[in-house]
């Protein structure tokens, strides 16, 4: 974004006339409407003198006036000035109009800022050319839509309080001495595979085979890591592996609090890559796979069904999390493919709206899911659907 260069005013003056300015504007509210509109021509002549950011220089203070009907803190806390005129308060013009950046980086001038600096030029280091543009009309590729900084900071920060808490949870929830330990150490399936329960196999087999296949066609393999594929292949294991096995029953159970992901995909489908024979299709086939499957492998009585716990809840997005960063995260920066979303978030207008900061909401989303579908789902699928019953073998934890 080119910057407008003050015409020369003292520094003093500017900084002192904004800073009046600002606050003021805090406690805007108190004003009457002489006050209001002394205020906003004070700020008016601090912005004629020097441009703060990246924000348009207004041509005529008359041009803002009717920004005195509006509350100060919606726009200036916004960040940037220009988004008035999305209601229609203002009119706005620019000596020049500036070259459209699709970020612009918030992370600058702070204490920490040469740390910063560092991780940034560290990302840029092994991350692949982007660019600054996102083009909406596709989601394979992604964009520096969230500044590299931004990127640099969540990987190492969140990546080591995902694999903390990771370690945390899992003692908590399946540590030795757990409830938890005991079933999954003392646990028999009640009978062998039925017919229904190979079909589902196949089923389940046959759906990641053509996903697979679709990927090899666009040569974009890497999106075989998108989390609903993973679970599809999770629970194919799942279904192979010994049942008497821990693995596979941890497994089951963190599935069962992430299944929300198959049902976000069915309420919100990207089908806007989609061009092979099948593969919308295909689609929403797997999806409903990876909810249904769960639901006949609870009644089938082969799978253990671990008690609801607040520690295995967050084991589970823990878990989850842990896998889109470092893993997916450093498998999008290498390849430059929008992996679940880390480059550029999905068409919702909600999250269009949160900009840079949606992949924090899509964290917090996730974990507030973990609990309302194990809690909430698998709990009422529990209460109502008959179960073959458990085999339990008495013997003492060591």
């Amino acid at each position: 974004m080119q910057r407008y260069k003050s015409p020369g005013a003292p520094s003093s003056v500017i900084v002192g006339s904004q800073t009046i300015a600002l606050i003021l504007l805090t406690t805007f509210d108190c004003f009457n409407t002489a006050g209001r509109l002394s205020v906003f021509l004070l700020l008016v002549n601090s912005l004629r003198l020097q441009s703060i950011g990246h924000y348009p220089r207004l041509v005529c203070p008359v041009d803002i006036l009717p920004l005195v009907l509006v509350n100060n803190k919606t726009f200036w806390r916004g960040r940037y000035l220009h988004d008035a005129t999305k209601l229609g308060t203002c009119l706005l013009a620019t000596t020049q109009k500036p070259k459209k950046m699709a970020v612009v980086s918030r992370l600058k001038g702070v204490w920490w800022d040469p740390f910063a600096s560092r991780l940034e030029k560290w990302l840029r280091g092994f991350a692949v050319d982007l660019p600054d543009e996102t083009d909406w009309k596709q989601s394979v590729n992604g964009s520096w839509y969230v500044h590299p900084r931004q990127h640099a900071l969540e990987l190492v920060f969140l990546s080591s309080t995902f694999a903390c808490a990771s370690y945390h949870f899992y003692g908590q929830a399946l540590g030795p001495g757990t409830y938890n330990r005991f079933l999954l150490t003392h646990f028999v399936p009640a009978a062998k595979a039925t017919w229904a329960e190979r079909g589902v196999l196949l089923s389940l087999i046959a759906s990641y085979g053509l996903t697979l296949t679709h990927k090899i066609l666009r040569k974009n393999i890497l999106f075989m890591l998108q989390p609903c594929h993973v679970n599809c292949l999770l629970l194919i294991f799942t279904m192979l592996a010994r049942k008497s096995s821990a693995l596979p029953n941890i497994i089951f159970n963190i599935y069962l609090h992430t299944q929300w992901g198959g049902l976000a995909a069915l309420v919100f489908p990207d089908l806007r890559d989609h061009y092979y024979f099948g593969e919308t299709f295909n689609f929403f086939a797997e999806h409903i796979l990876i909810l249904l499957a769960p639901v006949y492998m609870i009644y089938s009585g082969r799978y253990l069904v671990l008690p609801t716990s607040a520690d295995m809840a967050m084991l589970s997005f823990s878990l989850f999390s842990l896998f889109h960063s470092p893993l997916l995260h450093i498998c999008a920066l290498k390849s430059g493919l929008n992996l679940n979303y880390l480059f550029t978030p999905p068409p919702i207008k909600l999250l269009l709206r949160l900009g840079s900061k949606y992949r924090l909401a899509l964290y917090g989303t996730a974990m507030v899911a973990m609990f309302a579908t194990r809690y909430g789902l698998v709990n009422g699928i529990l209460s109502i659907l008959p179960r073959k019953s458990l085999g339990i073998i008495r013997k003492t934890l060591i």
